[in-house]
């Protein structure tokens, strides 16, 4: 049995996903898939076809945001 404040992690972490769902609209697809103790949840994004983790994602996206960023101020 996990850990009372692990549940409330992995509902607080399941909250967070279901929002980022709703700004990353088709973008990318999340996932949360419990390990094989089915009480740690893991974090997978899929994105353009390619399978990365929340650091790969986060690259990504402020990459984006940079270009975009840039691109309108020149």
């Amino acid at each position: 049995m996990p850990p009372r404040n692990l549940g409330d992690a992995a509902t607080r972490l399941s909250e967070a996903v279901h929002e980022a769902r709703q700004h990353l609209g088709a973008r990318a697809d999340l996932d949360l898939e419990p390990d094989e103790y089915e009480y740690i949840q893991l974090f997978t994004a899929t994105l353009e076809g390619v399978r990365v983790g929340a650091t790969g994602l986060l690259t990504t996206l402020t990459q984006e945001r940079d270009h975009t960023a840039n691109s309108s101020t020149v």
